[in-house]
């Protein structure tokens, strides 16, 4: 009787180690980069992350091709990434500012073969 109720305690102990160690390596974090119905986000150097499929990430994927910042908790696993979204929100295009460009004057004259007729 002994050594099962031992067993069981190694059974609780290894899972409670498993499970606070998968709470140690997810944390808070943002991402941002383009996110695909494939759920998937890929950022401007390329790290590629899991979009986790619950109501959030549904919604997320919609925004396909769009450039997005999401907030959630990262887990890593492995070296490869996933986010469960708790929130979102999509990014304007960003165009560069066109500095010191002025526009040509448009010429008043016709050219010289249309100024005859």
């Amino acid at each position: 009787m002994k050594k099962g109720c031992g067993f069981l305690v190694f059974c609780c102990i290894f899972s409670a180690l498993v499970f606070s160690s998968t709470v140690i390596y997810a944390q808070q974090g943002t991402v941002i980069g383009t996110v695909y119905s494939s759920y998937e986000i890929e950022t401007d150097d390329g790290r590629i992350y899991v979009v986790v499929a619950d109501d959030k990430g549904e919604e997320l994927v919609l925004l396909d091709g769009a450039r997005v910042s999401v907030t959630g908790i990262i887990d890593e696993i492995d070296g490869d990434y996933a986010i469960t979204v708790t929130s979102f929100r999509e990014l304007e295009e960003e165009f560069p500012e066109e500095e010191n460009m002025e526009e040509e004057p448009l010429e008043d004259e016709l050219p010289e073969d249309m100024e005859e007729q």
